[in-house]
């Protein structure tokens, strides 16, 4: 199960996660023998669209996809 992100604490400015324990800070991509900041990722994507959307949750799953995905967007947004 992932741990999403569900709100944004106002005071801190902290994510708040569904769940404590599980650890995303750094996933290990075996195929592409990398860590991945999965927990990163997700908490900028909380920021800019306040949920995760169904694909990206799927690219959890693959997350060097997630990251190449985070990558693009965001210099679409740059660029525009």
């Amino acid at each position: 199960m992932l741990n999403l992100p569900t709100d944004v604490d106002l005071d801190t400015g902290e994510v708040i996660r569904a769940e404590k324990g599980e650890d995303l800070e750094q996933v290990y991509d075996e195929y592409n023998q990398a860590k991945i900041p999965v927990k990163k990722l997700l908490d900028e994507i909380f920021y800019d669209h306040g949920r995760i959307r169904p694909h990206e949750r799927i690219l959890c799953w693959f997350p060097k996809y997630l990251d190449l995905f985070c990558n693009t967007n965001n210099m679409l947004i740059k660029k525009s």
